[in-house]
């Protein structure tokens, strides 16, 4: 029966190996961009890739600005939500989703409850400014839907 128990807990100790560096890397470069002036920019690959200093207080592309407390509102439901459909993420490329899920909501849900808004960073110039939150959460969709195409495209088969 110990076993059972051990192997159980150890299956959550990848998932929350990498929640815990995603969420700590984000607030880390957040802190050091938060640091610099409004104006920051530093060209890091010469006309492509740039450390911005973007304040959002809305959600991905800048839409729905000035809804921070709506934000946090929903980010504490989702986490519940999450939380509670743990166990229906069964595959492994289906738990790590969920962790990237879990890191990437709680990374801008910690700037929306400390700093009153989301710093964005990673500036590609064509592109809406990102985090390393908002690229958990893009990793965790494209990785469930290219995990469902895949399993129901062999389903098929």
């Amino acid at each position: 029966m110990k076993k059972n128990v051990a192997e159980n807990v150890l299956q959550y100790v990848p998932g929350i190996v990498a929640f815990l560096s995603i969420v700590l890397l984000d607030q880390t470069l957040k802190a050091f961009i938060a640091s610099r002036d409004a104006a920051y920019r530093l060209e890091l690959i010469p006309r492509v890739f740039w450390l911005s200093r973007v304040e959002n207080t809305g959600t991905s592309f800048g839409l729905f600005q000035n809804s921070n407390v709506l934000f946090v509102w929903i980010a504490i439901a989702i986490f519940g939500i999450l939380l509670f459909l743990h166990n229906r993420f069964t595959t492994k490329n289906e738990r790590f989703a969920y962790w990237l899920l879990l890191a990437g909501l709680v990374g801008n849900a910690i700037d929306r409850i400390a700093r009153g808004t989301v710093i964005d960073l990673f500036d590609l110039g064509w592109f809406p400014v990102f985090n390393i939150a908002d690229a958990a959460i893009t990793s965790a969709v494209l990785l469930l839907l290219a995990d469902e195409l895949l399993r129901s495209r062999a389903e098929r088969v």
